[in-house]
């Protein structure tokens, strides 16, 4: 049987997947270089001649180390020399000594920056494009055939994505989840999900890296970035193939998830849901919910622990706290599908909401670029309204995107991202027989 306690876990697991954490990892303060001298200049070779190929070289080289002196003055010095000697001592299958140098470095920011810089040389040099330096893409260009190097943190230390896993799994090591939910069906399937992915990047995750991050998700002061220069059409092929596998890990831990809150016996936040909201609104019937008694209509359980009639309940449901559901007419439909349980279906709509968005996403709305706006919006809680119906709350990444929103600096009715993800839900919904709803950002 199923009980609060997983389905919280699970849900833990799943919000760490989801969660928006690449500017903390791009802005962490201290970080390792690893950069590619031969690489670069062989990428030089391409567009000009091999005297200025070698200048250029020498020029990143010095700017390089001047940003290492100023980071290593700091507090960061021992992590980050010993870091330094990870990279050499744990991978040695990537690391050559004769085409790599290593660079302690403040953050991404300011390798970008000087990327940015060496384009601007590379330009004053031989007059061509800078990005052919930088990896940069503009509009019609194609990705795979991409130009010069971007920086990532997927070829020496993990990537951004890798990481979000490694949030999930720091979740699943804690002391209360081993011990509570380590044996059950729903963690070990969560876990084979998991090594899936593993499998997927070619990576493994040992606890030796679970232990620089929290189960909150937060980076310990033992985290060190590690990132280097990768040739650009490489890079953008290995952010794909990141990308279909946390997308598809995440669908999987769903589903998971879903399940473990629908299963019966489970006398959670579900329970009281369907038994005090939904099938009252469903079948017409007042179904009265008094504090300290259980409601009148109920199944019995096997799960364990007092009864959660007895205790206040902490969700968005705020009918829960009054005297039960609202009456409803009875001309309403009385179809129960996965509209019964409403986080099976916020799961289900959260799984089909990024690749809608992106469908309905183009001129005069947003246009979708780089997917990061659309793989962002999810639904987080559903309450009542006082007339009877479901209201959904949804969030989406609101650095930059929420500038579109009319009240912002670049507000615009038709790009207010707002509009594209109630269109998207609505469109989702519809298949469910959810009937009449609402949205709300939050």
């Amino acid at each position: 049987m199923a009980n609060s306690g997983l389905a919280k876990m699970a849900k833990r697991t799943l919000d760490r997947l989801k969660m928006d954490i690449r500017a903390d990892v791009q802005d962490n303060e201290g970080q390792i270089f690893v950069w590619n001298h031969i690489q670069f200049k062989q990428a030089m070779e391409k567009y000009t001649t091999p005297e200025i190929a070698q200048q250029l070289v020498e020029i990143y080289r010095t700017k390089l180390k001047g940003a290492q002196a100023k980071i290593l003055l700091g507090p960061n010095k021992k992590r980050l020399l010993q870091a330094k000697t990870a990279v050499i001592t744990h991978r040695m299958e990537n690391y050559n000594p004769s085409t790599h140098e290593l660079y302690a470095v403040s953050n991404y920011s300011t390798v970008q920056s000087m990327k940015s810089r060496m384009g601007d040389k590379f330009k004053e040099l031989t007059g061509k494009d800078k990005k052919l330096v930088t990896g940069r893409l503009d509009k019609g260009d194609n990705a795979l055939k991409a130009p010069g190097e971007q920086i990532g943190h997927g070829e020496f230390g993990h990537a951004v994505s890798t990481t979000k896993v490694l949030g999930a799994k720091s979740v699943m090591s804690t002391k209360t989840s081993q011990k509570k939910y380590a044996g059950t069906g729903g963690f070990k399937a969560i876990e084979k999900h998991i090594h899936t992915y593993e499998e997927t990047m070619d990576v493994e995750l040992g606890m030796e890296h679970v232990q620089h991050i929290t189960a909150r998700g937060k980076f310990k002061k033992s985290y060190t970035a590690v990132m280097s220069g990768q040739l650009a059409e490489l890079n953008m092929s290995d952010a794909q193939k990141e990308k279909a596998a946390l997308a598809e890990l995440i669908k999987s831990v769903e589903k998971e998830y879903a399940t473990i809150v629908d299963q019966e016996g489970s006398d959670t936040l579900l329970e009281a849901v369907t038994k005090v909201v939904v099938l009252g609104n469903l079948t017409g019937k007042h179904i009265k919910h008094v504090k300290g008694a259980k409601p009148k209509k109920e199944s019995k359980s096997k799960g364990k622990g007092r009864s959660k009639s007895s205790r206040k309940v902490k969700n968005p449901i705020s009918v829960l706290s009054g005297s039960g559901a609202p009456k409803v007419s009875k001309k309403r439909s009385t179809k129960q599908g996965v509209s019964s349980s409403p986080l099976r279906l916020i799961g289900l709509i959260n799984n089909k909401l990024p690749d809608v968005v992106k469908k309905n996403m183009g001129s005069p709305k947003l246009i979708n670029q780089s997917g990061r706006f659309a793989e962002s919006t999810r639904i987080v809680d559903m309450i009542q309204t006082p007339q009877g119906y479901p209201s959904f709350g949804y969030t989406y990444q609101k650095n930059p995107y929420q500038t579109f929103e009319p009240g912002y600096n670049q507000g615009d009715p038709e790009k207010d991202p707002r509009k594209v993800i109630d269109q998207s839900i609505r469109e989702i919904a519809i298949n469910f027989a959810v009937g009449r709803f609402y949205t709300r950002r939050l």
